[in-house]
């Protein structure tokens, strides 16, 4: 007899583990598969996992996590220089067990897009179901983006092959092998229709916010303080915003901080010699909160962004966000929320947006709190919530 479980899989702290704890808040949770999981002394002193990999609302005894899968996948990652292929071979590993595990349980499938569990012909045994969470942009739709960029301004990809991989299509038919998919905004579902998906096959779930509430901001004065923060530099725009901000006209005074590990020549050519520009390469949680609530805006041009978490983590520090609608932006509100979208690879209109605040900083400023008050509106009690709500319709 098919249960109503689920077998849940996937490496590393994935959304915090909301989407298990959803589950088993539901009472469908079978199994979580995962690597490192708890606390584990010795892969924190060899630097193997740095990231908190727990949650107090999962049950450890319904999570089956082995520290040696995460070793594996460090290994996998100095045997190959390619991005995708590092991650190919485990993915393909969690996507086999995740598979196993659920027939033998008799138990639904729910994990990402990069482990999706094979449909076989004729669907899968005990007329069991599988969801996906895609997390990111269909990869027809970053590659095309990235090409056309790449064509326009080559010189800030020197070195980097962001869609040169063999291995980037690997995920490109991870919707057919779904019953139902979910993403977490908007922007991943129209590229994923625009692949071929069916629409009514989606939904959208977006995500919960995770800076903390503040009771009294710091009131923002002086000149335009402008802040950019990503990982992904070339992914979220930093060049276009680099070129929209030397081409602003801006006051004596007015500064862009940029906390991101950039490595391409191409940004901190671009950068250097700028005596309004502050680069740092990192800094601690408790910086980043007082850079947060020192800045005007969060200013982060992305390309291609399956959400964007980091708006929503401004914004709960009252911080205005400047964006495009490659992302989670549209969903999260418009001028009057400090929300303020931009069109895609466009430094000119970047420095044109600068240029009006530098002149009168109010433009962000006086949406602070309107800011802070709608961040406020996406939980991650709504995020389980909406995860509960799919789960439920389709079993």
């Amino acid at each position: 007899m098919l249960k109503a479980d689920y077998v849940c899989g996937f490496y590393g702290a994935r959304d915090s583990y909301e989407i298990p704890v959803a589950l088993q808040e539901a009472g469908l949770l079978s199994i979580l598969l995962t690597d490192y999981y708890g606390e584990i002394p010795w892969l924190k002193k060899l630097g193997i996992v740095r990231a908190k990999r727990y949650h107090p609302r999962l049950d450890p005894h319904k999570v089956c996590g082995s520290a040696w899968l995460t070793v594996a996948k460090k290994i996998s990652e100095r045997l190959f220089g390619d991005p995708e292929l590092q991650n190919h071979l485990p993915d393909l590993w969690m996507s086999a067990q995740i598979g196993k595990t659920a027939a033998r349980r008799k138990a639904h499938i729910f994990t990402y897009e990069p482990y999706a569990v094979p449909r076989p012909e004729g669907g899968f045994s005990h007329c069991r179901k599988q969801i996906l969470f895609h997390c990111h942009p269909h990869v027809e739709c970053e590659d095309r983006i990235f090409t056309e960029d790449q064509k326009k301004y080559p010189e800030f990809y020197y070195g980097s092959k962001v869609n040169e991989s063999p291995y980037r299509r690997r995920t490109a038919d991870a919707w057919r092998q779904a019953d139902m998919i979910l993403c977490a905004s908007y922007f991943t579902r129209t590229t994923l229709v625009a692949a071929g998906m069916p629409p009514d096959k989606c939904r959208v779930v977006p995500y919960g916010n995770y800076a903390p509430g503040i009771k009294e901001q710091v009131r923002r004065t002086g000149p335009l303080k402008l802040l950019f923060v990503g990982r992904n530099p070339l992914r979220k725009g930093l060049h276009h915003l680099l070129m929209g901000w030397c081409e602003a006209k801006k006051k004596n005074g007015d500064r862009l901080t940029i906390v991101s590990v950039a490595s391409e020549r191409g940004l901190r050519k671009l950068a250097a010699g700028q005596d309004d520009i502050v680069w740092k390469d990192s800094v601690s949680r408790e910086e980043l909160g007082q850079l947060y609530q020192e800045a005007d805006a969060l200013v982060v041009p992305s390309l291609c962004e399956g959400f964007g978490h980091v708006y929503l983590e401004a914004m709960g520090y009252g911080c205005a966000v400047v964006g495009t609608g490659n992302s989670a932006l549209p969903d999260l509100g418009g001028e009057e929320e400090g929300v303020f979208q931009l069109a895609v690879g466009e430094p000119a209109k970047l420095a044109e947006l600068i240029g009006r605040a530098s002149a009168e900083p109010e433009i962000f400023r006086s949406r602070s709190k309107r800011a802070q008050r709608r961040s406020q509106e996406f939980t991650w009690v709504k995020f389980r919530t909406g995860i509960k709500g799919a789960v439920c319709s389709l079993v």
